[in-house]
């Protein structure tokens, strides 16, 4: 009888790593799950091996081996997907897992099991087979998607290239610029009319240490990672989209436009540091910083691996905090958000020209703080997603955001003071949301959504007497580098049209513009 070597072992495992996380293309790139994949084979090796000693039949071994990787896939579910714990918690994944291991053990694993089947090589080959073509699906969009972002990277180089001036030494008066952006921080009149509560008590300090608070300022998109890349490339998208396609639902593209951004190399360009504040989101963390700083992912696992192990039964094998949740979930968001404040604090005394950049989610859910800094009990798996896709009821969403916002004020006050005592350098310092509240939101569309809510910003600036001039009441994220560079710098920026866009979460490049709507009020 002719030996088939088991490959479908390995094939299902990739698969089972792979799938669950293809939802996550669009916003990261595959290339980080390389590592999780190579070290899947000696794993399955080690498996091999142990099975091997049980069955003493490579092909019987690897068949157990499979219906075990099938059995922790299909357990996964339930947690990828967010299914609450009240419904289904992890250790009901793990009866369900150990319940279907032992019917394996029982079923599967004895020698007189196998030895019943008459031809184990041509169940062997059949799967193969179906490994094959489980995987094939996966690797061809992994694939792709790599090919097209590397391909998108170079001819965005080309164009930072083109766009950025010839290098410039720095003077003593060149300033310290800190871009803070407040993640779904609200205008005063939306969390007013919207959440219940006054936001005097913050602004009014801020105004008293000479900021500039744009009172009608307004987002340029509705989703935070076309925003970013539109704010910190000075520019609107749509000869990016024109590009990517606007039937594209991949936002790896704009993600490559932050890491490298037209503000970063036109500051790099004249001497500045990049120093940038762990977020926990993977678009708004750059790589490759001078200086990174703040509470990076536990254990040293990448993003896409963090999320493996988050959303599978395996979670129950990492430290948990006081609720019972993974310290990778909960606990880990909620010390990014309490030392990436802290190190703007910490940054102020580290010797420029820097330009620092701190996407601190403050009002993005899950909210985990309330305003006196103590800790959000939840009864939910960590989730980090905003609007429709967040909390069931908008009660929750409200005051869980009014909490967190309390408190992101609370320190914000305490270490603006500290950075414009502490710096050797006169200071620029641009605190504004990505976007409004999601409380209201609709990803799939806009009926039923608030518009106004979304759109509508916290944009307030510092920016030392002789470099104010052209700030107005209604100045959106795209014109916040062009003035700043404008006046700072003398160069050649002038402003652009005020717009706002709004587009679903799976077709984020399907813009329409909402200009006219985003002035009108929603109820409570």
């Amino acid at each position: 009888m002719k030996r088939v070597f088991p490959i479908h072992i390995f094939l299902i495992a990739w698969f089972f790593i792979v799938s669950p996380m293809m939802m996550f293309t669009r916003d990261i790139p595959p290339a980080l799950a390389a590592r999780i994949l190579f070290v899947s084979v000696p794993v399955n090796l080690a498996l091999l091996g142990v099975l091997w000693l049980i069955t003493r039949d490579l092909q019987h071994s690897a068949f157990v081996g499979m219906l075990l990787w099938i059995s922790l896939g299909l357990t996964s579910m339930p947690l990828l997907v967010g299914v609450p714990n009240w419904i289904i918690s992890v250790t009901a994944t793990w009866i369900v897992l150990l319940v279907l291991w032992a019917l394996i053990a029982v079923l599967v694993l004895p020698r007189r099991v196998w030895r019943s089947v008459k031809d184990p090589s041509w169940v062997t080959r059949f799967l193969n087979i179906i490994g094959a073509c489980s995987i094939s699906y996966s690797a061809f969009m992994m694939i792709s998607t790599t090919i097209r972002l590397e391909e998108w990277k170079v001819r965005h180089a080309e164009w930072l290239a083109a766009k950025v001036p010839v290098q410039q030494a720095t003077t003593a008066d060149s300033p310290d610029i800190y871009y803070i952006v407040l993640d779904g921080y609200g205008r005063e009149d939306v969390l007013r009319e919207r959440f219940g509560t006054e936001n005097a008590e913050f602004l009014d300090p801020l105004t008293e240490m000479g900021f500039y608070i744009a009172d009608e300022g307004r987002s340029n998109y509705s989703q935070t990672v076309l925003s970013m890349s539109s704010s910190l490339n000075l520019q609107y998208l749509d000869e990016q989209i024109g590009m990517w396609g606007d039937g594209s639902g991949d936002r790896n593209p704009p993600t490559e436009m932050i890491h490298h951004s037209l503000a970063r190399a036109f500051l790099e360009a004249r001497g500045y540091r990049m120093v940038n504040i762990f977020s926990g989101f993977y678009s708004t963390e750059i790589p490759d910083a001078d200086e990174r700083r703040g509470q990076d992912r536990p254990y040293g696992m990448n993003y896409y691996e963090q999320n493996l192990v988050l959303y599978s039964p395996l979670q129950e094998f990492l430290p948990k905090d006081q609720y019972g949740y993974p310290l990778l979930g909960y606990d880990a968001h909620r010390q990014r958000l309490v030392q990436g404040l802290e190190s703007l604090a910490q940054l102020a005394a580290e010797s420029g020209p820097k330009f620092v950049f701190a996407h601190i989610l403050a009002g993005h859910p899950p909210f985990v703080l309330r305003e006196d800094g103590s800790s959000v009990e939840e009864n939910r798996p960590f989730k980090l997603v905003d609007g429709d896709r967040s909390y069931d009821l908008r009660e929750e969403y409200v005051s869980g955001y009014v909490a967190q916002i309390g408190y992101v004020n609370r320190r914000l006050l305490e270490i603006i003071p500290m950075i414009l005592r502490k710096g050797n350098r006169p200071a620029v310092i641009i605190l504004q949301g990505d976007h409004g509240p999601g409380s209201a939101i609709d990803f799939f569309g806009t009926e039923g959504s608030c518009l106004w809510e979304r759109t509508s910003i916290l944009n307030a600036y510092y920016l030392p007497e002789e470099y104010r001039a052209g700030l107005y009441p209604s100045i959106t994220p795209v014109n916040t580098f062009r003035l700043i560079f404008r006046n700072v710098f003398g160069a050649d920026f002038p402003p652009l049209k005020d717009m706002s866009f709004y587009s679903s979460w799976a077709k984020p490049y399907q813009l329409r513009d909402i200009g006219d709507q985003i002035t009108v009020s929603c109820p409570s």
